[in-house]
């Protein structure tokens, strides 16, 4: 439901003259997939396309960048897709490793993303639930990275990245580590940059906005509404979070603490 800004005419119009982008287009698997063994089902996080700043010389939506795929783990084949950024331009791919979930009798799949929103998918169908409430600051989420720069966030290090999320069915609830760090973003000549074997591409360049330092947050999430259930304050770039039978939530903090909270609560 959000406008991405694109001009869909002109990506269009160029389309033939960048025929063969998808050859560098990126789409990387940052991190693990999650198995379901009663259906059979692989679930893959794809990260972003590339250059990640300039989306001229990629038009379309970029298939399969910045999206979850399902595949049928005895043949290979995609059972489904969602994509939460078409033609993603701001490097707010699916970094965060899925995770699967039963609320109110459907099994869900729980997918906590760099732009600052949970996916909750229905499993079987790749079929949007919900989307949740932000659980980090959101600014200029989807502006065009400009030659002067644009300041958005989360930003490329922000919102969920590769610190796993955890999901406990006693609570109902998700808990996911996230960072909030604004970068500004700007976009390059179009003739001036190409792809090297072996660099980063990036088709501009960002950088931190400010000299504030990122922070970060543990976030519990209900999968049944969306709704934010608690938030706590933690160290930035902290590892992944642990939901126990016990009620208890295990975090790896940034500060090199790893500290428990209550599930239900956040009660350190």
């Amino acid at each position: 439901g959000e406008s991405l800004h694109r001009d869909v005419a002109a990506e269009r119009a160029d389309s033939a003259r960048h025929a063969e982008s998808w050859r560098t287009g990126g789409g990387p698997v940052w991190a693990q997939p999650a198995y379901d063994p009663a259906s059979g089902l692989l679930y893959v996080n794809v990260g972003n396309p590339a250059p990640s700043n300039d989306g001229r010389r990629r038009p379309g939506d970029n298939l399969y960048t910045a999206s979850v795929v399902a595949l049928d783990a005895a043949t290979g084949k995609m059972r489904w897709y969602f994509q939460a950024v078409p033609h993603d331009v701001w490097d707010s791919d699916l970094a965060n490793p899925p995770v699967l979930a039963t609320a109110g009798g459907r099994k869900l799949l729980l997918v906590a993303g760099k732009t600052g929103w949970v996916y909750v998918l229905d499993a079987a169908t790749g079929a949007l639930v919900r989307r949740s409430d932000p659980f980090v600051p959101q600014q200029n989420l989807f502006a065009v990275p400009t030659k002067e720069g644009v300041v958005m966030a989360p930003g490329p290090f922000g919102g969920a990245n590769w610190s796993p999320s955890s999901y406990s069915p006693a609570t109902g609830l998700l808990y996911v580590p996230a960072t909030d760090w604004p970068f500004r973003f700007a976009r390059g000549e179009e003739s001036a940059d190409t792809a090297r074997k072996g660099e980063v591409w990036l088709g501009g360049e960002y950088a931190p906005a400010g000299s504030a330092p990122p922070s970060a947050t543990l976030s519990a999430i209900r999968a049944s509404t969306g709704k934010l259930a608690w938030q706590r304050r933690i160290g930035a770039f902290g590892g992944g979070t642990l939901a126990t039978a016990g009620g208890l939530v295990f975090a790896g903090d940034g500060d090199g603490w790893l500290r428990a909270y209550d599930a239900a609560t956040g009660t350190p």
